[in-house]
Formats: structure tokens, sequence, C-alpha cells
């Protein structure tokens, strides 16, 4: 038995959360325990969705069933090998409701088990919970000419200041994991006040209960040092690369010096991103290559060892997928891959278009989870005469529409990936160290994110 999950970053479930679905007041059914039932739970930020409709298709995408969820947002239904699963959210399109979701699962087989996450729509960003302040420390900056201001990074949150010392209070959040702090600060000097024209730093630091214990950070460095990238195999048609890396120390990330482009007209490369080597303990660092602006291929190293020189291979990066069109009549999408992504773990179609309907402008998503080998085109499933306003119709204007394939080292294929994870397996909980993700996308994607992605 499977148990899938469509989780977001933002959700409290624990990674790879396989727990079973509570049936009181849906029971059990004879067909259940003979596993041929399928069992979906619908839950909004963990809170189960009574009365969410909750459709059941063929593997063709015809209609099969469907099943409003119970109070505790259960549905079950009797399935074959190979369907479909579709949620609607909300479960009523009122006058107010200006954002229509439909969520929908390709290959689910009798015995599986759903828990699907509404995402958040549009993301609703809570300030983190960063615990109780648990000590304080004076952070004194070496003189400067010109700045403007400096943003002082603890790991866990940023300090704006205008001064050369700062009293900041140290959340238990941002404790590394030896119960010090470390610290980057960026200076900043006019007239472009977004240009970062200094860098200093110190590890290590202890933090005081009951006074602010100055800390001088040592000189500014103005000509920061740097990794080095070096592209080999690139792939015909990779106009563009980008290469940037995030600093990790004590646990904590620390945001990126500076990236660094390249105009690709060659088989080989070298970018060269800023990085402080005497600072990090490990890095994430992203590579990206762009057939355009449009279609691109990314790896990602994550939590590995700080190195001076990395050498990224082209044959080891998902092939680009471009192309993405929507017939609205048709009710499918196609796309182009210029390879083969059979070894990659799922594949996302993400749909969004809007339309003028009275006094309300309403968008509508629709995002599609897949094998990653899906064949295109894909037609999309049918959907029952109540649920026909949630489904894009023609004459809307699409907004980007896009598909997005990952691969990534810690999931062994698609039925893994919805087993234990679903969109949630970039959760920093379920992502080892010294690991590998790669991805391929075009389009809109509105997702997961890595910690070093800029897209």
């Amino acid at each position: 038995m499977r148990y899938l999950l469509w989780l977001v970053l933002t959700t409290a479930l624990a990674c790879g959360n396989n727990t079973q679905p509570d049936r009181a007041d849906g029971g059990a059914t004879d067909a259940n325990i003979n596993g041929d039932m399928v069992t979906v739970r619908v839950v909004d930020d963990n809170i189960p969705v009574a009365g969410a409709k909750v459709v059941f298709h063929t593997p063709s995408g015809e209609v099969a069933g469907v099943v409003v969820a119970n109070a505790n947002g259960i549905a079950e239904y009797e399935i074959e090998p190979g369907s479909l699963v579709t949620v609607a959210y909300p479960n009523e399109i009122t006058l107010a409701v200006s954002r229509i979701q439909l969520l929908t699962f390709v290959d689910v087989d009798p015995g599986d088990q759903l828990t699907v996450e509404i995402p958040a729509y549009p993301a609703v960003l809570s300030p983190p919970d960063l615990g109780p302040t648990i000590g304080y420390i004076r952070i004194e900056l070496p003189p400067i000419a010109n700045a403007g201001y400096f943003t002082v990074h603890l790991g866990c949150m940023d300090v704006n200041t205008d001064q050369l010392v700062t009293d900041i209070e140290i959340p238990e959040a941002c404790l590394g994991s030896d119960g010090t702090v470390d610290v980057t600060v960026d200076a900043f000097t006019p007239p472009d006040l977004s240009s970062r024209s200094a860098t200093t730093f110190a590890n290590n630091i202890y933090v005081a209960y009951d006074v602010f214990p100055t800390v001088t950070l040592p000189a500014w460095i103005t000509d920061l040092p740097s990794i080095d990238v070096v592209l080999t195999d690139i792939p015909d048609g990779a106009t563009n690369a980008f290469a940037i890396a995030v600093m990790l120390a004590n646990g904590h990330a620390f945001p990126p010096v500076i990236a660094d482009t390249a105009a690709l007209t060659k088989a080989t490369a070298t970018l060269s991103p800023r990085f402080l080597p005497a600072f990090a303990d490990l890095m994430d660092l992203e590579v990206r290559l762009n057939a355009d602006v449009a279609n691109i291929t990314t790896v990602f190293f994550l939590g590995t060892p700080v190195e001076l020189t990395t050498t990224v291979s082209g044959t080891g990066l998902l092939p680009t997928v471009r192309d993405i069109v929507v017939d609205a009549n048709a009710n499918e999408i196609s796309w182009t891959a210029t390879g083969d992504l059979a070894n990659a773990d799922a594949t996302f179609l993400f749909l969004r278009s809007e339309r003028r309907e009275g006094a309300v402008t309403r968008q509508r998503r629709w995002t599609i989870t897949t094998p990653p080998d899906r064949a295109s085109p894909f037609l999309l499933p049918e959907l029952p005469p109540e649920l026909e306003a949630y489904r894009p119709l023609p004459g809307d204007d699409y907004l980007d529409p896009g598909i997005v394939t990952f691969d990534v080292d810690w999931i062994a294929g698609y039925e893994a990936f919805i087993v234990s994870h679903g969109l949630r397996f970039l959760d920093d909980a379920c992502v080892p160290t010294y690991t590998t993700a790669r991805l391929t996308r075009t389009g809109v994607f509105f997702g997961p994110q890595l910690s070093t992605s800029t897209f």
C-alpha cells in the first residue's frame, strides 16, 4: 500500500509523513480492506476540509465517480490501476472567491492513500517563529567610507542598520549547532544602495544573557574571493550559464555573495561566483544552463563540502523541456523534451488562467503530478458538471503555463516520490547533506524552491 502526499513547504507535516487517515465518520469498508479502494484525505494547513469534492477518474480520464469528503476530510472510492484523482478547492465558488484550484494526481492505484494538502495560494508567508530571546550581542563594525547602511546576516534573520555599532537581541533560532552565533555583514554605499561594496564576517560568537558583549568584526573585504565552477560537455543549444552558492555555517544558511553568469560559445566554460570559503562549513551550489530565457536545466549540489573548484559536466544535467502549449478547446497540454526523462522522479504540469466574471476577476490554477516519462500531449481529465466552473475554459487568457521535471538523489523514482514526499521533498528536513538535485523546466513554476534557486 502506498501513501501519497501533496505537501507544500509551509505545512507543519513531518517529512515523509505516512500517517494513515482517521476514518472516524467515514468507516473502513470491506472493499478498502480488500485493497480495491483509494482513500483521499484533504487538508488545508493540516485542518480537514469537510465537503471537499474529490473526482475519481478512469485511467483515460473519464469521470468514474465524485465523492464529497466527510467531516474528517476523507473520501474513498473503488478505482482501477493507473487511475487519476482530482481535488477541487474551494468547496464552493461564491461571489467573494477570486482564486480556484484543481490538484490532479496521475497513476494512482487501488490501496493508495493520498493526503492532499491544499497549497497556500497565493503563498501566505507568516513571519517565522524564531523562539524567545536567549541573549544579546553588540556588533562593532570597522569604519568604511560612504557606507549608506549595513545588513547583518545571522542565519535565521537579517538586521539592517546605518550604525557602526548595533545591539542585537538573539532569538533561540539563531543559535548554531554548537550554541554560538555566526555573522556576516554587507556594506552598501550610495548612490546605488542595492549594490554591496564590502563584506566582513565572524564565526562562533558567544551570546551573553544579561549584557551586550561587544564583538569587533575584522577589516572589510572589498575584493571578495570566489570559487570556480568549470563547465564541460555543454549541450548544444545552451546559450547562457549561471552559478551561485549559498554559504552554510553552524547549521544555518547565509545569503550568497555574488553570482556569476556567462554567455556560452563553446563546449567548456568557467564561472567564478563570489564566496567566503573561510566563513562557510558547507555550501549549496546552483549551476544553471539556459537554452533561452524560458528553457532551463539546473543542478543543485546541496550541503556539500566547500571546494575551490567544482567541475560540472553537461552530460549529468536533465534534457530541457520546451514549447509548452495549452489547447483549451482540445483540453490538452503539449510540450517537447529534448531527451529522455524516464530516469527522473516526477513531472508537474502547471496551468494558470484568468477571466473577468461580473465584478470579480477569477484566476484558476490546475496542477498535475505525473510520472516523468508521461507522453506529450497530456489530455486533461474530464470534470463532472458541478465542477466545470473550476476548469480553465476556452477563451480564458492563459498566463505562462509551465512544466518542471525533478530528479533528486534521495528519491528512487516516481512511486517513491509520491509515497514519501510529494512537493515537500525539498523541505530542509527531507534533504540529506552531500546530495544532488536536478530539474528542467519551462514557463511558470509555482511549487517548491531550493535555497539557491532564483527562478
